[in-house]
């Protein structure tokens, strides 16, 4: 198996894997460049989350008063793989499926070029991981950094072609 990543200096390279097999055996997880292990490789396990309800089409959740929302992609019940839970070099999984989610950071002065890494879970095959890092930097975050504020306006993303003061 192989898998192709790009990615600026002071970036991170980052894959998931997903395993099928019996729960409760230990699987060991490693990450190596040439015959060395690779510093810095950090992994995590995905945890599914339950969904229990859908977002609905004027209000938070869905309910007989809100009505039913036409536009979600899958309807509720059902566990999305979502918190990331930092595991170490092996992970012991609960059930027959599990996600992992590997971190591979690239330093700001890390020479541009190809990369190839080896990533294997437990005893199937290893992956071979091909990163280019290009010249590009991302710069630090910093005091002239672009400043984000995670917000939202149920009513206004509740209603297509309104603004927030509720005129078109």
């Amino acid at each position: 198996m192989r898998a192709r990543l790009d990615v600026p200096r002071g970036g991170t390279a980052a894959v998931h894997v997903l395993v099928n097999g019996p729960p409760g055996r230990t699987l060991p997880l490693s990450v190596t460049e040439g015959d060395r292990p690779v510093r810095g490789a950090r992994w995590f396990n995905l945890v599914d989350v339950p969904v229990e309800a859908n977002t609905g089409p004027v209000i938070f959740i869905g309910t007989r008063k809100s009505g039913r929302n036409p536009h979600v992609i899958r309807r509720a019940p059902f566990r999305v793989f979502d918190a990331m839970e930092p595991v170490d070099a092996t992970v012991r999984p609960a059930s027959p499926v599990v996600a992992l989610r590997l971190h591979l950071p690239v330093a700001p002065d890390a020479g541009p070029g190809p990369r190839r890494y080896f990533v294997s879970v437990g005893r199937g095959p290893s992956l071979a991981l091909d990163v280019r890092v290009h010249r590009a930097v991302v710069p630090p975050a910093g005091k002239s950094s672009f400043p984000y504020t995670n917000w939202f306006d149920t009513p206004a993303m509740a209603s297509p072609g309104r603004t927030r003061s509720g005129s078109p």
